[in-house]
């Protein structure tokens, strides 16, 4: 019997419905998806207009003092100007992979097979990632102007609760809210936090803990990204930089020069820190992690087979 081609019809149904699942990386995780819908091809853009902040002006001293005077009269006018930012598609991941012939495909590529399960994790670290690049390329721009960076020499179980107490001093001072704070930490960063005993936790916490969770500290629910280069950790509100995920093509093809077929993937995506939610993002710079955190001994007892007293033995914990 001939090979009836059902995957080429399954798949690219299958992967633009597990497109619109829950993200499980924290950084796709917590983005903010608006603008997903009006975005449809690699290169598409949305212009979103920009209101200036409300801020009010103290007008106390006016007419001597005398505020009831102040008050009947007319109120100066506050700039109003309406700029505009963008968000564009600007973003393309692809894969191939080739096959002698469709029932391999259909095997391997089954709706619930693990190979399935292993593109969608490809296509969800390309996101990822370059969410992180976008991050950090909006710190290196704003830096200067916002001061929204943090340093840190080191950082060890002696100073961690210290550093991160500053970048929610930072947050407070801004008047964001507790609720929605996240604090997406590198792998090194994770252990320090788990030594030093810092981290609380919740019913609700234990249940997403297959999503890289890790605890609260401080006001910040707080969960590790082994995506995340060097020792960095990023804090901010939860939906405060928008991003765009489209599947762009999903589908198999029979080769033209050679008997074998390809499965061919592609995802378009892109992302934007619009400047009203500038204020909204932190970043940690660690220079380095305190290696004397990791190379700890410890004292333990083992039997020495040569002899029946039980001896001493000093190995690394």
């Amino acid at each position: 019997m001939a090979n009836t081609d059902r995957i080429t019809a399954l798949l690219d149904a299958e992967i633009a419905r597990k497109l619109s699942d829950r993200p499980k990386k924290p950084f796709m995780r917590f983005a903010n998806y608006k603008f997903e819908g009006q975005l449809k091809r690699a290169g598409d853009t949305v212009n979103v207009p920009i209101s200036p902040k409300i801020t009010l002006t103290d007008v106390s001293s006016s007419n001597s003092g005398n505020i009831k005077i102040t008050s009947e009269g007319d109120i100066t006018a506050s700039d109003r100007t309406i700029t505009y930012s963008s968000l564009v598609i600007n973003k393309l991941h692809q894969y191939r992979e080739k096959f002698s012939d469709l029932e391999e495909i259909q095997t391997l590529y089954s709706i619930k097979g693990e190979r399935l399960q292993d593109l969608m994790e490809g296509m969800d670290a390309a996101v990822e990632t370059s969410i992180i690049a976008l991050l950090d390329a909006f710190f290196t721009a704003t830096s200067a102007t916002l001061n929204n960076v943090i340093t840190a020499a080191t950082f060890n179980v002696n100073n961690c609760a210290n550093i991160l107490m500053k970048l929610r001093t930072k947050m407070s001072k801004k008047e964001l809210p507790m609720k929605w704070r996240k604090l997406i930490v590198s792998p090194e960063v994770s252990g320090i936090l788990a030594q030093a005993k810092i981290l609380g936790g919740t019913e609700s916490g234990v249940n997403a803990v297959e999503d890289g969770w890790i605890g609260k500290f401080a006001g910040f629910d707080i969960y590790e990204s082994n995506l995340i280069t060097g020792t960095n950790a990023y804090a901010f509100l939860e939906g405060s930089y928008n991003y765009v995920r489209q599947l762009f093509k999903a589908k198999v093809t029979e080769a033209e020069a050679g008997m074998y077929y390809n499965l061919l993937a592609q995802i378009a995506h892109g992302g934007k820190v619009f400047d009203q939610n500038a204020e909204q993002l932190y970043k940690l710079e660690i220079t380095s992690i305190d290696a004397d955190t990791y190379a700890s001994e410890s004292t333990v007892t083992v039997a020495n087979p040569t002899t029946n007293p039980v001896n001493t033995k000093e190995v690394s914990a």
